[in-house]
């Protein structure tokens, strides 16, 4: 029994390795000093955490208590936004 392979060049693939997906040093680098920023300036943290401070950091707590429970992703998160918002509700 014999048999023949034929390869056709106008299909040839292109693989990329992990070399060629490498992040810049100097993203890197900014990406840090951004987080760092926004961590360190009390004005730029507010900005990012929505609502009373208190019940936002109570509502992420639970989400990620739901995540590690093994909710779904998207019942953590639904469940953290109206926690979030009731208590934005509750103050005014």
């Amino acid at each position: 029994m014999s048999y023949q392979i034929n390869y056709d060049p106008s299909r040839k693939r292109k693989f990329y390795t992990a070399n060629n997906k490498r992040v810049p040093n100097w993203l890197l680098v900014a990406t840090g000093a951004a987080i760092a920023a926004c961590i360190f300036n009390k004005e730029l943290k507010a900005l990012l955490i929505p609502g009373d401070p208190q019940v936002t950091s109570a509502a992420f707590s639970a989400l990620t208590d739901n995540i590690k429970e093994g909710d779904s992703l998207k019942d953590a998160v639904t469940a953290f936004c109206r926690e979030v918002i009731d208590g934005a509700a509750a103050q005014n």
